[in-house]
């Protein structure tokens, strides 16, 4: 399989090379990737590891992962619903919720973040070896990365689609260099990848996106080109159309085959259900990280119109695509910007952005100090810095987040934004039965009372469809006909937002149905009253 990148020596050629360092020194000191990868991965781990936990959706992956490592493999039949129970569901993430529950069994919810954390730290890490290696710019590689990080934290979770990021910048490195040398063998290392990708995430599907994309732009190049370009063109299209088929089939090599395929295309074109998602939901302008991602998408566009005739048609049409995707959803925010920024790297390349300053006394120098410290960070051989960051993260994580005494990590869920204070209560009072909550609390409320109770609704959308997903919003706005609903539903317990329309219903006088149980400044618990109860 393919390895994350570093700095290849040649693009430093270009450079004006300082002292060579001592051997001892190129090994010890810390690169800029070095103390990206510990910025981030510490980060994460000490100071806001609950923030890693703010999609309660982690909750059901860890309690299919535990059935998997249980015995019962991967399930095909919907274990926690009460709505569909043992109707047909696709597990199609399975193998991060085995990974999660192994390392949820041995170290908590400290365990399920360091996988988040050390699958992001890395990602970020190449991402950055790739944009110095491609751009040949310190000046350019290192602001990217961080404006890149900056619109990723719009979705900075524990969850399976940090491994998408990942693969991303690996599917996209094999690519691009494909792209510039026209080197066929190098594609072979998509193969492991796919296959990988499509059991551990749904994102497997963007890395076909993007080579059938760059087929495309290499059948636009073979219809203008001339002479050897139009060649090499022919070329890349049929060796792209080949890669393509290889890399559907790999894809294949997953526990549902071809099915998976179809369920993921009905998921992403049902409209209807895609509108009840928030993460599918345009951009919202007032966010840092999509004001983020504008000044981003602003100064590539600018960079790939000067440089359209060194990207090439595939770069640019894989660059519309990107963009389009990141303005339609708040989830492709983060792939989008990793590869909209690589593009723009590639366009620095040559011209490098060290090469504006020349005009200037001042840009000069700070063109020149850009380019020494480029060559520096090439000498760099890297790698000690980080290990030594995951060995402490490690280390921390088996002595249960705690040295000396001092709790320095402690993962937990946000009491601000899942109901915990009044889950605590059902699980004092060994309630158990059908639970109604909104979606998002679904996977929460999961994690913490399956199997002695069972969820009408959570957040694994595909599952549910479109139609009960909205009868469930207008029964948590209490709208007319949410008590026979919930009859029909056999829910036994609510708990709900304590804003929401429900809530303000089921305290009117005339609503004897229902019984609060416990309330708190996120949510309120309500259990059913006998049958016959009156005031």
């Amino acid at each position: 399989m393919a390895s994350l990148p570093s700095p290849h020596p040649s693009v430093a050629e270009t450079k004006p090379v300082p002292a060579r360092l001592l051997p001892f020194a190129a090994w010890l000191l810390p690169s800029v990737a070095d103390l990206l990868f510990a910025a981030i991965l510490l980060g994460l781990c000490l100071t806001a590891p609950s923030r890693l936990l703010n999609d309660g959706g982690i909750g059901w992956h860890i309690r299919t992962g535990e059935l998997i490592l249980g015995g019962t493999g991967i399930p095909r039949l919907d274990p926690f619903s009460a709505s569909f129970a043992g109707r047909p569901w696709f597990a199609w993430e399975w193998l991060f919720d085995k990974m999660a529950a192994a390392l949820h069994f041995s170290w908590g919810l400290n365990g399920v973040v360091l996988l988040g954390a050390l699958v992001i730290a890395v990602t970020f890490r190449g991402w950055f070896c790739r944009a110095l290696q491609t751009s040949g710019s310190l000046l350019f590689a290192l602001p990217a990365t961080l404006l890149v990080f900056a619109v990723s934290s719009v979705h900075l979770l524990a969850r399976p689609h940090v491994f998408s990021w990942l693969f991303t910048v690996l599917w996209w490195g094999i690519l691009d260099r494909y792209l510039e040398n026209g080197k066929q063998w190098q594609l072979v290392n998509l193969l492991p990848i796919t296959a990988l990708w499509a059991n551990v995430h749904g994102g497997f599907v963007l890395g076909l996106a993007l080579l059938l994309t760059c087929a495309a732009g290499a059948v636009v190049e073979a219809l203008t080109k001339r002479g050897n370009e139009r060649r090499a063109a022919r070329r890349r299209v049929w060796q792209l159309g080949l890669w393509s088929v290889l890399c559907f089939l790999a894809s294949l090599a997953n526990p549902n085959g071809f099915s998976l395929h179809l369920h993921i295309y009905r998921y992403l074109t049902d409209r209807r259900l895609l509108a009840q998602i928030d993460e599918f939901r345009p951009p919202n302008l007032h966010w840092f990280a999509v004001q983020c991602f504008l000044v981003l998408l602003g100064l590539a566009v600018w960079m790939a119109w000067r440089r359209r005739s060194v990207l090439g048609v595939p770069r640019l049409l894989v660059f519309g695509l990107m963009a389009w995707s990141g303005l339609y959803a708040v989830r492709n925010l983060p792939l989008a910007a990793m590869i909209i920024a690589m593009i723009a790297a590639r366009a620095v390349h040559g011209i490098g952005i060290d090469g504006v300053a020349r005009n200037s006394g001042a840009r000069a120098r700070l063109a020149a100090w850009s380019a020494r410290m480029t060559a520096v960070e090439f000498q760099l051989r890297g790698g000690l810095w980080s290990l030594a960051a995951v060995i402490f993260v490690f280390v921390l994580v088996q002595r249960g987040g705690e040295i000396r005494g001092h709790t320095l990590m402690a993962a937990h869920f946000d009491a601000r934004r899942f109901p915990v204070g009044v889950t605590e209560t059902l699980e004092q009072r060994g309630l158990s039965g059908i639970v109604f909550c909104p979606d998002a609390w679904g996977g929460y409320m999961i994690y913490r009372l399956w199997p002695q109770a069972r969820l009408v609704v959570d957040d694994r959308h595909d599952f549910y469809g479109a139609e009960f997903l909205e009868q469930h919003v207008r029964v948590l706005r209490g709208e007319p006909g949410w008590q026979a609903w919930l009859d029909h539903q056999h829910a036994d317990v609510l708990v709900l937002p304590a804003n929401s329309g429900l809530v303000r219903e089921l305290t009117r006088e005339r609503e004897f149905s229902w019984e609060l149980l416990d309330a708190d400044a996120v949510a309120r618990v309500y259990v059913r009253r006998p049958p016959g109860f009156s005031q």
